[in-house]
């Protein structure tokens, strides 16, 4: 982060739900087994309060795999 910047980190607003504008980037498995990126655009998130206050599910339906868990 002190080379290239921080990503920086916000508490998720419900305002933000059904909104076209997230992004994912990652390596997944059934991509050249993983040795290549693979990015998707272009996807809404559906937050959940689970736990008001303390926590929330955000539900997606963009195209992903394991190997791109964590990703930015």
């Amino acid at each position: 982060g002190d080379l290239t910047g921080w990503m920086g980190s916000r508490t998720y607003s419900d305002s933000w739900d059904g909104g076209n504008y997230w992004s994912h980037i990652g390596y997944p498995q059934d991509i050249a087994g993983g040795s290549r990126p693979c990015f998707v655009g272009d996807f809404s998130l559906d937050g959940h309060d689970s736990q008001p206050e303390t926590a929330q599910a955000i539900m997606h339906q963009a195209d992903v795999i394991p190997g791109q868990s964590g990703g930015p």
